[in-house]
């Protein structure tokens, strides 16, 4: 009897092992793609400040260290460019989820729903022009590899005020939407394994975006550069 209960708790321990490794090894991939990430979008902008410096070789996909930490630099400037939309849009949603959950039947339920509706559109519109903006923001930032110039206003204002970057964006929009919407249909017949050459499709798709947000960023900076000084001559009589 005592052979036969110890072969069943060593079963029972062999059985959960594999189990026990595979759950310990998700944190390890989930950072590993993290990391990989984060230097995938620090090439991104090293591209798009090649591009905006004239140069006509994509740079070298080398030195992971340097790029892995443009990558988090541009995490960070994400955050703060789109921290008051996205704060907007999750207390718009609490509020309307409250309102959805209220028993209260003086309609203070369907008030708070409109409060919610009105809020999550005002992030929504919010975000619109931040989303134009940053582009021109990682130029910026990989340009001068400083943190500081993804917020110089004074820099990027000429730029995305230009058609060619305008353009770009809305290139750079009809694209996405293009690809997410190929990617929709191509995983439904696939169930779902068309998503997985995603990210390596964005990523060149991003690639083409940055050709065309860089070309914008050269052209306004030899533009300005071409330009005379301003000279506040006075003659004498």
């Amino acid at each position: 009897m005592w052979y036969v209960r110890r072969r069943i708790i060593v079963s029972n321990e062999r059985g959960q092992r594999p189990r026990t490794v595979a759950h310990r090894r998700r944190p390890v991939v989930f950072s590993i793609f993290i990391i990989l990430g984060f230097i995938a979008m620090g090439y991104v902008i090293e591209t798009l400040a090649a591009v905006s410096r004239g140069e006509e070789v994509l740079p070298a996909f080398e030195d992971w260290g340097n790029l892995l930490v443009l990558g988090l630099k541009s995490f960070v400037v994400n955050i703060a460019y789109t921290i008051v939309p996205t704060l907007i849009i999750i207390v718009s949603l609490v509020v309307g989820l409250s309102g959805a959950g209220s028993t209260d039947t003086s309609g203070l339920g369907a008030g708070l729903g409109i409060v919610s509706l009105v809020g999550v559109l005002v992030g929504f519109f919010l975000s619109l022009p931040i989303a134009y903006i940053i582009p021109a923001a990682y130029t910026n930032l990989g340009r001068t590899g400083k943190m500081g110039s993804a917020f110089d206003f004074e820099t990027l204002k000429p730029v995305v005020t230009t058609k060619k970057y305008f353009f770009g964006a809305l290139f750079s929009f009809f694209i996405f939407m293009a690809v997410g919407i190929v990617f929709t249909i191509v995983s439904f017949f696939t169930l779902g394994l068309g998503y997985v050459f995603y990210p390596f499709v964005m990523f060149w798709v991003y690639l083409a975006g940055s050709y065309m947000f860089g070309l914008a960023f050269k052209e306004t900076t030899q533009n300005q550069q071409n330009q005379p000084p301003e000279t506040n001559v006075s003659f004498a009589n």
